[in-house]
């Protein structure tokens, strides 16, 4: 009776083992998901530069006053962060009353290579649209992303209130992409471009070259948004020629006071035409001139 028990016991454990392979072997591979993760670094605690920084009444509000070669960048304050540009975050007010203000800040860091560690928060709906936006960079570019995985420096996807926010370059630590639920993977490939040091287009020093900025037009509560960026900022854009089709130039009426008013005009024969859903020739162009040891992709 032994001898007959023991072949059946070890083919028993033979196909156990087996089955216990097979389904180990079979499933996903893991998502650069968390849920717990180190404290996201906000940049820390911002000083304004100005007398009265919970209104910013004193520095210079009309743009022929603004020197665009200053480091005094102009900021609001959106759910305690200090936004400039619109999208672009620099940091937590360290005043709390601080609603507007100017701030010194330093120029943006650059990752020194294409391989950025990340990872999506377990609480950021839909996180899909995330996974399409960095799928788009693998497929079209030299950057790719690699999971999180106790890197020292990361980009965190993770829930926004009410816009799409990132920093500018790589700040260190974990740093956040902010996402509402409204912003789809053309507008995160936009805030992405950000995290890797990249302006907007019409906020380039040499804008005026190219662009007509209709104040008139313009909200008075977004005028920031068209403020030029010092020469500093330029690092990942670097002598490279205007683009009106870029990804991170604004659409024409952006901003405007009332439906229908342009906010920007070309100066030149080109048309004001920015990408929505992906980036256009010449931002990929910079990428790999960014990171020029890159096998290209086209």
């Amino acid at each position: 009776m032994k001898k007959v028990l023991l072949p059946a016991l070890i083919i028993i454990v033979l196909f156990g083992t087996a089955f216990f392979l097979k389904k180990l072997l079979s499933r996903p591979k893991a998502e650069a998901t968390v849920g717990t993760l180190p404290t996201e670094k906000i940049r820390p605690e911002i000083k304004p530069k100005s007398d009265t920084p919970t209104t910013a009444a004193a520095a210079p509000q009309q743009e022929e006053n603004y020197d665009p070669e200053s480091k005094l960048i102009p900021f609001e304050v959106v759910n305690g962060l200090a936004i400039a540009f619109g999208d672009i975050i620099l940091g937590t007010p360290e005043n709390p009353e601080v609603t507007k203000g100017f701030f010194d800040a330093p120029h943006p860091k650059l990752w020194d290579k294409p391989e950025i560690p990340f990872a999506i928060s377990d609480d950021l709906p839909d996180p899909e649209r995330v996974r399409t936006a960095l799928r788009y960079f693998e497929e079209n570019t030299p950057v790719s992303f690699v999971p999180y995985e106790s890197q020292t420096d990361a980009v965190v996807f993770s829930p926004g209130e009410d816009n799409c926010y990132s920093l500018l370059g790589r700040e260190g630590g974990l740093q956040p992409i902010k996402l509402a639920p409204q912003c789809q993977w053309g507008q995160i490939v936009h805030e992405i471009m950000h995290s890797l040091g990249f302006v907007h287009e019409q906020s380039r020093p040499d804008r005026d070259d190219y662009l007509d900025i209709l104040w008139s037009n313009i909200d008075p509560l977004r005028k920031n948004q068209f403020k030029k960026v010092p020469a500093a900022f330029m690092a990942a854009q670097k002598d490279s020629a205007f683009d009106y089709q870029s990804a991170l130039l604004y659409s024409p009426e952006m901003f405007s006071k009332e439906k229908g008013l342009p906010t920007m005009e070309s100066k030149t024969d080109v048309t004001i035409r920015p990408m929505h859903n992906g980036l256009s020739r010449s931002d990929i162009e910079r990428l790999y001139k960014l990171y020029p040891s890159a096998k290209r992709k086209d």
